[in-house]
């Protein structure tokens, strides 16, 4: 191997070392450039009786000149609670999204941790302790 290709696969290598970490999704739609303004930035908190929210930009009878260049939503559960104590989650892009003017974002638990498995995994038992999921929503766009 020369030294730039064992410099690259050590490179890698501590990529995937460091992956496991964060365990908290990241979803990107696609890519911030230069030119790229802020257009909504939200936290968002699902609470422990909700499985999903539906955040729609821009709000209702708002209208918006700019492109949507790019969307990231992100999941800052994992780091604020203990190792393993927050639920699984996943952001989808339900309508509009990347060059369009607007977009409708779901944001939901996949499966909830040390749930009641009797339950179909969705009953909050007495002793079922469901941790806020946290969620950072962020969408750029360009004046084209």
């Amino acid at each position: 191997m020369t030294n730039k290709t064992h410099t690259l696969w050590l490179h890698g290598l501590w990529l995937l070392v460091l992956l496991p970490l964060n365990e908290g999704i990241t979803v990107t739609w696609g890519y911030v450039n230069k030119y790229a303004s802020t257009l909504h930035a939200e936290d968002v908190y699902l609470e422990p009786h909700d499985i999903s929210l539906d955040i729609a930009y821009p709000a209702q009878n708002v209208s918006n000149v700019y492109t949507i260049s790019a969307i990231h939503a992100y999941d800052l559960t994992q780091a604020e609670a203990a190792a393993g104590d927050a639920d699984e989650t996943t952001a989808l892009l339900l309508s509009g999204g990347v060059g369009q003017q607007h977009a409708v974002v779901r944001l939901q638990r996949l499966r909830l941790q040390n749930a009641d498995a009797t339950n179909n995994n969705m009953n909050i038992g007495k002793n079922r302790n469901i941790t806020v999921v946290h969620f950072q929503l962020v969408i750029y766009g360009v004046d084209l």
